[in-house]
């Protein structure tokens, strides 16, 4: 189980929300080489990445229940996974225009090589900002969206996870 943090490119998303993503759209370099394809001839920008179907399932059933217990929102994840920490920010609505709802780095590349290595892989994010509501992570965050953020990964994701491998 990978875990990290997402930023929101939907309004619907608040800041400590937690992100079980569906699927990893490829928007990074390590993903054309990890894709076993031809770099010259066949490009794998924009293409869908998916992670183990069944233990994402499960994931996602847990998920859900544990945040409904806790009082926080859980969604369905359709990442952008980008190697830029700013570029990106010039291409957002081409972006959401792939069908993504959240955006990150690494999950494209990840699903790929457990693919490539048969080993079941899947993803839990949490929301850290919100590109959509100009909420950075320098900027625009309320102590009260940090502190969210803070105990989503401290306090859900252990609870999610032993439930997950128990």
């Amino acid at each position: 189980v990978f875990l990290g943090s997402v930023g929101a490119l939907d309004r619907s998303m608040e800041i400590g929300d937690v992100v079980v993503p569906q699927f990893s759209v490829c928007g990074d370099g390590a993903s054309r080489y990890i894709s076993g394809k031809d770099l010259k001839n066949t490009d794998v920008l924009g293409e869908k990445v998916y992670p183990d179907a069944e233990l994402n399932e499960k994931l996602k059933e847990i998920t859900e229940r544990v945040c409904k217990d806790n009082n926080i929102n859980c969604h369905d994840g359709r990442a952008y996974a980008t190697d830029s920490i700013f570029a990106q920010f010039a291409h957002i609505d081409e972006i959401i225009n792939f069908g993504c709802n959240c955006i990150e780095m690494e999950t494209a590349a990840a699903f790929l090589a457990a693919k490539i290595a048969k080993i079941p892989m899947t993803a839990l994010f949490v929301v850290s900002d919100s590109t959509v509501a100009k909420k950075s992570f320098v900027s625009g965050r309320e102590e009260n969206e940090i502190a969210r953020y803070r105990s989503s990964r401290k306090d859900l994701f252990p609870k999610i996870l032993c439930e997950l491998f128990k």
